[in-house]
């Protein structure tokens, strides 16, 4: 009887584990699949601006989301492409504008987020923003 309950026990311990892995497999297979969908490019792009498959698993983004912000990132990738093929303004003015439009961008996106989703870009931009510090600040060795 002893044996039964053990073995019982052992099957409901490892049945909970299973069960807890697969809902994270299932989240992360959702993500993986927004991000296939991106071509090399964009996916190059959204890691630099720190956008990766695991921060946009953290904000939980839904279609809706997603699909309104990836409107608004191509509608600034086109006008930045446009400003840095104006030979008429200089590299600060260029630089100037360019900021703005990603200034524009932050806002557009963050008014499609939630609170929650927003602080979390937020956290993510300010450690960011520290790392590309710390690797400016360290001397070569």
């Amino acid at each position: 009887m002893k044996k039964l309950i053990i073995l019982f026990s052992c099957f409901l311990v490892f049945a909970g584990t299973v069960s807890a892995q697969k809902n994270d497999t299932l989240t992360r297979a959702k993500v993986k699949n927004r991000m296939s969908k991106l071509d090399s490019t964009k996916r190059e792009n959204l890691k630099e601006k720190g956008i990766t498959e695991n921060s946009m698993k953290e904000l939980d983004l839904s279609k809706d989301q997603f699909n309104q912000i990836e409107g608004f990132r191509k509608s600034a990738k086109e006008e930045k492409e446009k400003i840095k093929n104006d030979n008429t303004l200089t590299e600060a003015q260029k630089e100037e504008k360019i900021k703005a439009v990603d200034e524009n961008f932050r806002k557009k996106s963050g008014s499609v987020m939630t609170k929650e989703q927003r602080s979390k870009v937020e956290k993510k931009r300010s450690e960011l923003k520290g790392k590309k510090k710390d690797s400016q600040g360290a001397k070569p060795q």
